[in-house]
């Protein structure tokens, strides 16, 4: 029993270091983003206004993850708390699909009509980190339901 137990905690490991590798490439991906449109660029864009919405979507994508973790998969199977758990849940992804909406909004209006001759490295960059936060997410809430039986 304890090899299948050991076995059980290296795939939960696994599994969590690779969401967090992704949750930390997408931080990487937006800042390199706002990086290369400040420095890399001859004509950056400002990021004022409507163009400040790409940092909500960092911190959209962020709420979404702790909402998704904090649901245990066993805890579905509780008549008692079910229904109020699928309801986070469903809220939980929202807001990631939130996240993703207003990144891909930001890069289609302002980015791409305000600003176009300029660099879309931020608008771009952000639409990256929204995907790959909920991504993150759902790998996380998917590698803390690894069982020795294996899922």
């Amino acid at each position: 029993r304890l090899s299948w137990t050991m076995q059980e905690l290296a795939k939960r490991t696994l599994v969590c270091t690779f969401a967090g590798v992704i949750y930390g490439a997408a931080w990487l991906v937006f800042i390199d983003g706002v990086a290369a449109n400040k420095t890399l660029v001859d004509n950056p864009v400002e990021i004022k206004g409507s163009l400040g919405l790409i940092y909500l979507v960092g911190i959209l994508g962020s709420i979404a993850l702790f909402m998704i973790n904090t649901v245990e998969p066993d805890d579905l199977n509780n008549d008692d708390v079910a229904n109020k758990l699928k309801i986070w849940l469903f809220f939980a992804v929202m807001v990631g699909m939130a996240a993703i909406i207003i990144a891909i909004w930001v890069l289609a209006g302002p980015f791409a009509e305000e600003n176009k001759d300029k660099s879309q490295a931020a608008g771009i960059g952000t639409l990256i980190q929204a995907i790959l936060m909920l991504i993150s997410a759902l790998v996380f809430w998917v590698g803390k339901q690894i069982k020795s039986d294996g899922m």
